[in-house]
């Protein structure tokens, strides 16, 4: 009927109205909806009891938004990283599967370096990912402009020091966003977990210090692998509870990462 606007005029028409600045009319329950996505994503892993199940999907959850964002550089490195935790707490359990008496132990002392190494490690790596992950992901999915718009909509608060780092990756300064997102990691997200288990690091430092003249490595040194046990490992270079240092050792494995994808 020529007096009734065709079902695809009527959609180029709102389309037109979005593209005037009247998106907020059109897409209120699109935002809803696509922060609802990434949130569900997130709330999925992270609800994984177990730490090393958890990280397996944390680890995924990383290589599938680099494969899908390939400005994301430090999700790229987020993915090694990740796995080679995954590694050490694989570890650190068959460890504690050799020690008979470690449940009394854990029981009557309250504490334990291996149990308390292992829930360090799965407490650092779900923290990272709950901050950082769902930014990335919705910025891999859906661009930064409906990041910035849905968030703006649903109320949620975007983290300045993430904002500004999003921000430099759209404007293609890469290695700068992912320089600013290492610092966020490393002395904001993680902080807390290296102050409740300080004494856990503290013992971490003292047994890599009495095995490094017999291997040459410390034990929280990493290959630039996703395989455990990978022998070429990186050097870790100061104190592993310092924040400062931390960044450093992550500009470290980025160098050598930017290097061996050719960046």
């Amino acid at each position: 009927m020529s007096g009734v606007p065709s079902i695809a005029s009527a959609a180029a028409k709102a389309v037109q109205a979005a593209g005037n600045g009247d998106a907020k009319s059109v897409c209120v329950s699109c935002c809803h909806s696509k922060v609802k996505d990434i949130d569900d994503q997130t709330e999925k892993i992270a609800s994984i009891k177990d730490p090393i199940e958890r990280n397996k999907a944390i680890t995924q959850a990383y290589s599938d938004v680099a494969a899908k964002d390939p400005q994301d550089r430090w999700v790229k490195l987020a993915s090694i990283v990740s796995a080679q935790a995954g590694c050490a707490m694989k570890q650190v359990g068959e460890v504690r599967s050799w020690v008979a008496w470690k449940q009394p132990l854990d029981d009557v002392s309250g504490m334990s370096f291996s149990n308390n190494l292992y829930h360090a490690l799965g407490d650092a790596n779900k923290g990272i990912f709950v901050d950082i992950y769902p930014v990335a992901a919705y910025k891999a999915k859906y661009g930064l402009a409906s990041l910035k718009e849905c968030y703006a909509s649903e109320g949620r608060y975007l983290k300045s020091a993430l904002l500004e780092a999003f921000d430099k990756m759209d404007r293609g300064d890469l290695e700068g966003a992912s320089n600013d997102i290492a610092k966020f990691e490393q002395k904001s997200v993680v902080r807390n977990v290296y102050d409740q288990y300080s004494g856990t690091f503290s013992e971490l430092k003292l047994a890599s210090a009495i095995q490094k003249p017999f291997t040459g490595k410390d034990l929280f040194d990493i290959p630039l692998s996703t395989i455990c046990g990978d022998p070429n490992t990186i050097a870790f270079v100061g104190n592993l509870s310092n924040g400062d240092d931390r960044v450093g050792y992550y500009n470290t494995l980025m160098a050598a990462l930017k290097k061996d994808q050719g960046w």
